[in-house]
């Protein structure tokens, strides 16, 4: 299991980012997001990223937000960390057979949505 003690930097990409008044119809049409941003009291900032995993089984995604307080009494950056565990499967087993036919070459694949 991929563990956060032991990160490791994937390249990711921001597929769409959205507020609540104002959704991205598209995702996979959408402009990349900005992983830093300026948003007004009480706002919120929502994203889809996208990344290929190589490797299946279980892993950890560690999301880590920092954010300044902007009183007037305080201006002090905080931040927290969120961690979300996750399965990756295959998504398609394939399965060749290759053979002869009649002096030539036959190759036989099986393509399963799994």
């Amino acid at each position: 299991m991929k563990t956060p003690s032991l990160t490791t930097s994937l390249p990711v990409s921001f597929a769409s980012a959205s507020t609540p008044s104002s959704p991205a119809s598209d995702p996979l049409s959408s402009q990349p997001a900005s992983p830093a941003a300026d948003l007004a009291p009480a706002a919120s900032l929502q994203g889809i990223i996208t990344c290929h995993l190589r490797e299946e089984g279980p892993h950890v995604l560690a999301v880590t937000v920092s954010y300044s307080e902007t009183t007037a009494t305080s201006g002090r950056v905080r931040s927290f960390r969120k961690l979300y565990q996750f399965v990756a499967r295959p998504a398609l087993v394939v399965r060749t057979k290759i053979g002869t036919v009649d002096g030539g070459w036959a190759l036989e694949a099986q393509l399963e949505n799994v």
